[in-house]
């Protein structure tokens, strides 16, 4: 659907909002898209840690800078 709307996601940004099954779900999906920088932010600082290291592509964010 993303790629239907915007086209390719190569070298685009995205933001990751909530940790939750279906923000696993969206990562793996996105692993492969060749995005310039996957940022993931939840309001408990130590999944995103947790996600991190599941998922190298991604940055943490803290949750207050998630609109920066």
């Amino acid at each position: 659907l993303l790629e239907k709307h915007l086209g390719t996601l190569k070298n685009k940004n995205a933001l990751e909002i909530g940790l939750g099954k279906m923000s696993k779900i969206a990562l793996e999906y996105l692993q492969d898209k060749e995005l310039h920088k996957v940022y993931i932010t939840n309001r408990s600082k130590r999944k995103s840690n947790d996600f991190a290291n599941i998922f190298p592509f991604t940055t943490g964010i803290d949750f207050e800078d998630r609109y920066i």
